[in-house]
């Protein structure tokens, strides 16, 4: 029940929601009637009375009870547009659109509305509340309006179910999370942007040790070398040089002066060595390892690099150093040229406190020994190449060179007494030479003489029955040799022959003579075994008492033919009845000998054909030689060997064997 005191009564405009949620408005009087419906809703007790409080109050107590349940609605239905709670039902009130729906107006009595009067219409009825009543009074009559909502009664109110946020609510929730996640990829690309694009970003990653660019560690490094962190520095520029794919000079010479004053020199060397290898025109690295060098008393070191820092970067205050660095270089007193005789040369130098050292055979002076007092070079027929150089307080000098040759004469070569040409018989001859000759030396066998030929002991030389070559050469007391002297003399005479292939031993022939056929004169072999093969074929020997023979295999043995034969037996004759037991001069006797002269070994040649035929007489020991016999053929030779013992033969070889080659 809504109570207002008699000052304040007021119109009010009771108001309904159409179906359209349209509003429209009532205005009643407190006299009007209401129209009767013909029915009477209003509660009664079991007997149909009319409750007391209804019969005092002069109205009808159905018709308040409605009034009553109508205002209940009224602010039900307010409360669900407004969205405020209900205040009976403690539920929240829906959203109210001022569209829709519009609260019941009061207005107080003596009060103008602020806009312009307004005169209900049809259908709508003002009515004032009376002051003696506490709430209004229903009139008898109601407006349609009312009168269908009493006849279309809402149901019981209930409680409203909570309302769920509209999907707007999650879509501003999503909104907001995308503007978030938009702004930290925004922040996040920025700092990235800083730290891998700008020099000030990359130095602040190189000082907090991550990763990032050659020149930024450079930089860092370069810092902190000029702040006196020394081993940051070194750290810092040796990651910049392992970065750096350009092998920059300005890495190179500031990790090489970290290293320096970290006390790394051998570090700080090799550093400053590959720039000068990378950059050799620059002038920097070379004065930092002069440096080096002068500071730790290498001052052969610091000339040499002071050259070629000249030569390759062209800077003059590298001559200016050579000259105030270099000591003077040692002077010779005699320059060196061609000199007949030995003689005696000095070397001085300006400073009385360099060492001076020297070599004679061009190797580097360094390695040489000292000088004390002199030089002689004595040796005849050499060539001396100086080198010599001085050195002061580690620092050396210039080198100096110069070659001596000492060049004596060369011998006058032997002559003979006797003209080269044919005699009748067999003459001698004798050699003579000048007097600053110490030896000759001569060879008959047309063999070249030389210092190992025999030497001539002024017995004059017996020729030979044919053809001999005489060939001689004098040693001076220098040692030089002369030229060689060659004359060919004839005896005319009969001379022997050499070994021929008609020679046969025992009348066997090589590589005719048939396996059959020596069994057959010498028996069976006691053994017999493979003797090995080459390009001719396999061979097999067969042993005797007396030695052994060797014969070239066939398909069939017994044609197999005998290619050698040694024996020791006294009873088997050799060519030309050579046998064991024989002198051995007396053997040589029988085949051609052209009286060649023995060489300092006790070997000499005994002929030389120009068929291939030759002897030669060979000494091994002390009483013991060996002669062997060759004769050639179209690609094979056939030997006879002799060997002796006190000048007695003790064994014979007879054998035919391939060239090599052929």
């Amino acid at each position: 029940m809504l109570y207002l005191p008699p000052e304040e009564q007021t119109d009010i405009v009771m108001c309904d929601i159409s179906p359209d949620n349209s509003i429209r408005e009532a205005a009643r009087g407190p006299e009007e009637p209401e129209p009767s419906s013909g029915m009477d809703d209003s509660p009664s007790d079991a007997n149909g009375d009319a409750s007391p409080s209804d019969a005092s109050s002069g109205a009808s107590p159905s018709r308040a009870l409605r009034a009553e349940k109508y205002r209940a609605r009224m602010r039900a239905a307010a409360a669900q547009h407004d969205g405020s709670p209900d205040r009976g039902s403690g539920l929240p009130r829906p959203h109210r659109s001022a569209a829709s729906l519009q609260a019941p107006r009061i207005i107080p009595q003596g009060y103008a509305s602020r806009g312009p009067a307004r005169t209900p219409t049809s259908g709508e009825a003002s009515f004032r509340l009376p002051a003696s009543r506490p709430a209004p009074r229903l009139p008898d009559r109601q407006p349609p309006q009312f009168a269908e909502a009493r006849r279309s009664r809402p149901a019981p109110l209930t409680p409203a179910p909570r309302i769920q946020p509209r999907p707007v609510d999650q879509y501003n929730w999503l909104r907001l999370l995308l503007i978030a996640f938009i702004c930290v990829a925004l922040l996040a690309g920025s700092v990235y942007f800083f730290f891998r694009n700008t020099d000030q970003g990359r130095l602040l990653l190189a000082s907090w040790w991550r990763v990032s660019t050659s020149e930024a560690y450079a930089e860092f490094g370069k810092r902190r070398l000029s702040e006196g962190y020394v081993r940051d520095a070194v750290k810092a520029l040796e990651i910049a040089l392992s970065l750096d794919v350009r092998n920059d000079l300005s890495i190179l010479l500031n990790l090489g002066e970290a290293y320096e004053a970290d006390a790394r020199d051998d570090m700080a060397e090799l550093a400053y060595r590959r720039a000068i290898q990378l950059y050799p025109a620059s002038s920097v690295a070379y004065r930092r390892v002069i440096n080096q060098f002068e500071e730790t008393g290498r001052g052969r070191e610091s000339l040499a690099l002071m050259e070629l820092a000249l030569e390759k970067t062209g800077d003059e205050t590298f001559s200016a150093m050579l000259l105030a660095s270099r000591p003077d270089y040692p002077r010779v007193s005699v320059i060196g040229g061609y000199f007949a005789e030995a003689f005696s040369l000095t070397l001085k130098t300006s400073d009385p406190t360099a060492r001076i050292y020297y070599t004679l055979d061009g190797s580097d002076p360094y390695l040489g020994e000292e000088y004390a007092d002199g030089i002689f070079l004595a040796e005849r027929d050499s060539t001396y190449e100086l080198r010599a150089v001085a050195i002061v307080d580690g620092k050396s000098s210039d080198i100096q060179r110069q070659s001596y040759t000492i060049r004596s004469a060369s011998p006058d070569m032997p002559r003979t007494n006797l003209q080269p040409g044919t005699y009748p018989s067999v003459r001698t001859v004798s050699l003579r030479a000048g007097a600053d000759v110490e030896a000759i030396y001569y060879t008959m066998d047309n063999t070249a003489a030389s210092q190992s030929s025999k030497r001539y002991d002024g017995t004059p030389i017996v020729l030979r029955k044919g053809k001999t070559v005489l060939r001689a050469i004098a040693v001076g007391k220098s040692g030089k040799v002369s030229n060689e002297m060659t004359i060919t003399y004839v005896c005319e005479g009969k001379v022997k022959n050499s070994l021929l292939e008609k020679d046969t031993f025992d009348s066997l022939e090589l590589y005719k003579t048939t396996r059959a056929q020596f069994e057959s004169r010498y028996g069976k072999p006691v053994s017999e075994q493979p003797g090995g093969t080459d390009a001719s074929g396999a061979y097999t020997a067969l042993y005797y008492g007396f030695g052994y023979a060797l014969f070239l295999d066939a398909e069939d043995q017994s044609q197999a033919v005998l290619t050698e034969l040694t024996t020791d037996d006294p009873k088997m004759a050799g060519p030309r009845g050579v046998r064991v037991g024989m002198s051995l001069s007396d053997a040589l006797a029988l085949f051609r000998d052209e009286g060649g002269e023995a060489d300092i070994n006790g070997n000499r040649v005994l002929y030389r054909l120009s068929t291939g035929n030759q002897a030669v007489l060979n000494k091994i020991t002390d009483g013991v030689y060996e002669a062997h016999y060759y004769t050639k053929l179209d690609t094979d030779f056939i030997e006879l060997a002799l060997y002796s013992e006190g000048d007695v033969i003790v064994k014979l070889e007879w054998l035919r064997f391939r060239q090599q080659g052929a």
